[in-house]
């Protein structure tokens, strides 16, 4: 019911079985609050956090995997949702971190949410914009990867040149992560905001953006970063060896 906006289901299914009943979680951990989160039913996830049903400790329940009401809304995009519970919870829990340390930002970034990230941007502090997941990609990296452009712009502005140079625990770059995504038009806006050189910066085994674009037979983004940087980009060798050439191969790609 709360997963579908039904409130006055809930609201008998409170009369029959009590708040206890309404309180509960499902095999993951999620409440009635979450799920009202997850689809942005702003009326439902309001009446379950009023006194009556189930109040502010009900909209802070996190399932078994550290997510809460927050994430869930930021992932959707669910603004209403999500301004309603920063009003109900405060700052503090809009900066929270799941368990494998993702953020309402990280997520939001992840999805191109701009606006989400706008409303952080007011309500939270900076900060929030460079914290990481487990494995080292922040907001920005998560952007690049996914081609979000104008979310990826937005922390640009926010992050500025340091933060889009970031790498996570690989050493994979934003470029690493737009190359293998063939996301040509975030390629260009590094190099517009960071040079070109952001794209001859190799990870921790010697791979560079550009042998990643091959890998995964993305042309075009193999074709805007020889055009930057030079056809001796061809040339380049991983640590074990590996090439352009051969990491195309390795894919497939003949032309």
């Amino acid at each position: 019911a709360a997963e579908m906006g039904h409130t006055l289901v809930l609201q008998y299914l409170l009369e029959a079985g009590g708040k206890e009943f309404i309180q509960g979680v499902n095999n993951d951990g999620a409440s009635v609050a979450y799920l009202a989160a997850m689809n942005g039913h702003s009326a439902t996830l309001e009446w379950v956090g009023s006194e009556e049903v189930g109040g502010m400790e009900l909209l802070m329940v996190k399932t078994s995997e550290g997510m809460s009401c927050v994430h869930q809304a930021a992932y959707n995009g669910h603004m209403e949702a999500l301004k309603y519970l920063g009003k109900a919870c405060g700052t503090e829990h809009l900066e929270d971190t799941a368990d494998d340390g993702v953020t309402s930002a990280w997520l939001a970034a992840q999805n191109g949410h701009v606006e989400v990230l706008e409303f952080l941007g007011r309500e939270c502090a900076a900060g929030i914009f460079s914290i990481p997941n487990n494995e080292g990609t922040t907001p920005s990296y998560m952007a690049a990867q996914n081609g979000q452009v104008q979310a990826l712009k937005y922390l640009g502005k926010v992050v500025g040149k340091e933060g889009l140079m970031v790498v996570d625990e690989d050493d994979c770059s934003l470029a690493h992560a737009a190359a293998s995504n063939n996301n040509v038009e975030v390629l260009e806006y590094l190099v517009e905001q960071c040079s070109s050189s952001i794209l001859t910066i190799p990870d921790n085994v010697g791979r560079t953006p550009c042998i990643y674009a091959a890998n995964d037979g993305h042309l075009d983004a193999l074709k805007h970063i020889v055009n930057v940087v030079g056809r001796e980009e061809f040339l380049r060798t991983s640590n074990n060896g590996t090439t352009v050439l051969l990491a195309s191969l390795d894919c497939g790609q003949s032309r």
